[in-house]
């Protein structure tokens, strides 16, 4: 669970760093200042590690609803790279 939050802050550091690094306008910027799943993520994880020394099941608990919350977002931005991107590579 150390190794998961740990990961966790490591992105949202990086996520304010590009944010800084780009032009308010861009796309980055935009894509990357509505991620919620990376709040989400991290308050999951601090959650699940404070809690998992009173019940160790929670951490597989944890674990599954962060997994998840980042696998079906990923099937999202799948549905979007087929609509906007392939579709522009067959014109």
């Amino acid at each position: 669970m150390i190794v998961y939050s740990m990961w966790s802050f490591s992105f949202g550091i990086l996520t304010k760093k590009v944010i800084q690094a780009n032009d308010p306008n861009s796309h980055v910027v935009k894509v990357l200042s509505r991620d919620q799943r990376s709040k989400l993520s991290m308050v999951i994880n601090v959650i699940t590690l404070a809690s998992v020394f009173i019940y160790p099941m929670i951490g597989m608990i944890g674990r599954f609803l962060v997994s998840g919350l980042w696998i079906l977002s990923y099937r999202k931005a799948d549905y979007y790279y087929n609509k906007w991107i392939k579709r522009d590579l067959s014109m």
